[in-house]
């Protein structure tokens, strides 16, 4: 998990799906932005690479997030999002040379 900036809330802890797999995840919010144009980044992490809930992932995405976006985040009313990306699932791999 990447390191927390000083101010930012703690890690949340709560469950991200990808297709069908539900994965427990920490939560990291922090802030991108001041003023009017405030805006806020949302990075979701799972919370063990190692856990049967990724089985079949590949080692490398284990470790990356499942999912970052960014908010436009005015003083009053809700969240817009503005960019993002997230992990949208994973397929078998091929092992043993397809045998």
């Amino acid at each position: 998990m990447a390191p927390v900036t000083a101010g930012t809330a703690p890690p949340r802890r709560e469950t991200f799906t990808v297709a069908q797999h539900p994965v427990p995840a920490f939560v990291l919010e922090a802030p991108a932005g001041e003023g009017a144009e405030r805006r806020v980044q949302v990075t979701t992490y799972a919370a063990d690479p190692w856990g049967a809930a990724l089985n079949g992932l590949a080692d490398e995405a284990r470790f990356l997030p499942l999912a970052d976006a960014v908010y436009r985040a005015p003083p009053k009313g809700k969240r817009v999002p503005e960019d993002g990306t997230a992990l949208a699932g994973w397929g078998k791999w091929v092992i043993d040379g397809g045998r």
